[in-house]
């Protein structure tokens, strides 16, 4: 085995001249085993990614709501519009404005509501056949608040709408902005 001197010379207090022992030298490292594991960590790391990503997307014994395009929903339904903005709710193709968001919890206001989206739905249902049914599609800004929401599905199911679908955009990094907290 070939030695090698590592030594560091210098003289001590009393001027003799002192040298290390022979180290041996280092024997070269083996990456195979370094190898072994990082594929044994990278195989954990992707099953375990892929087992969260099944958890978040078919919870067991759940039924998630269907959605459809604008296109379909144009095509097979006869939806009934209503547009929420955090100042002002929007009803019909029209836009007739029905007042504020907050005005969903005055009793006659809602009464109005009522009878006309009554109305509607009767409409809708009139003129299709019995295959379509009356569909209430809501359009809500993100800020509006979800009680609002709630209210207008309360009324929805009151007044006839069979089927109520959101309008949405499609944000393919929703899942990261809610890990980091946005």
């Amino acid at each position: 085995m070939p030695h090698s001197i590592r030594s560091s010379k210098y003289k001590t207090s009393k001027g003799k001249r002192r040298t290390r022992k022979k180290v041996d030298d280092a024997k070269q490292l083996s990456i195979t085993s370094l190898l072994d594991i990082l594929t044994i960590l990278l195989v954990f790391l992707i099953k375990n990614v892929s087992m969260d990503a099944q958890n978040l997307t078919t919870p067991e014994k759940m039924v998630f709501p269907s959605t459809i395009n604008a296109e379909k929903l144009i095509k097979d339904g006869d939806p009934y519009i209503l547009k929420v903005y955090p100042g002002e709710i929007l009803m019909g193709k029209t836009n007739t404005v029905f007042g504020a968001p907050e005005e969903l919890f005055d009793a006659e206001k809602v009464d109005k509501m009522t009878q006309l989206l009554t109305k509607e739905a009767k409409n809708i249902h009139d003129r299709k056949s019995d295959k379509n049914i009356p569909i209430l599609l809501i359009q809500a800004d993100k800020m509006v608040q979800c009680r609002y929401i709630g209210e207008l599905m309360v009324l929805a199911g009151e007044c006839g709408f069979q089927q109520v679908y959101f309008s949405s955009q499609e944000d393919k990094e929703w899942l990261n902005q809610y890990a980091r907290g946005l």
